[in-house]
């Protein structure tokens, strides 16, 4: 396969793990590669306000510049995180604003409550051979609806 979106048919012949990679879901959109999720550790446990240089933030998550400039604009363009420049030199900041952001601190805090015993962990879903189909579906509307558009998105994307 090129680029291009799959053919319904080619998604229906994909692995449950290639259609998750495929058209990834928001939580695989920021938990996807190791130093995203290191990242977002890291400024969720550092004051709201505080502003890291690409270097230090990197030291901060226990990964390396390179690997997070490789992968940081993706929570820029989430709006995860902030980016300015300031004295001539790439400042990042967690967006207080962002409602990815607010759900990320819910999730801690409910971790954090299943971890102290105050409610029972939630049930473990698995993939489905009906989520695969309905991606194809999805897919396929899609492109029925942009006339054989070639790029599928999900709701809210654009």
């Amino acid at each position: 396969m090129t680029g291009e979106t799959p053919t319904p048919q080619e998604i229906r012949e994909m692995d449950k793990k290639e259609v998750r990679k495929q058209f990834p879901s928001g939580w695989m959109e920021v938990a996807r590669y190791e130093t995203l999720v290191l990242t977002l550790d890291a400024l969720l446990e550092a004051p709201a306000v505080r502003e890291f240089t690409l270097e230090e933030l990197a030291d901060q998550a226990g990964t390396t510049p390179k690997s997070l400039d490789n992968r940081i604009d993706s929570l820029v363009e989430l709006s995860v995180i902030e980016a300015a420049d300031r004295d001539g030199e790439r400042q990042y900041t967690l967006n207080a604003d962002s409602p990815v952001v607010d759900q990320l601190y819910e999730l801690n805090a409910a971790v954090q409550r299943v971890r102290d015993g105050s409610r029972e962990s939630p049930v473990d879903h698995e993939t489905t051979d009906e989520g695969v189909s309905a991606v194809a579906d999805d897919v396929e509307q899609k492109q029925k609806a942009d006339n054989g558009g070639s790029r599928y998105s999900l709701p809210g994307e654009s």
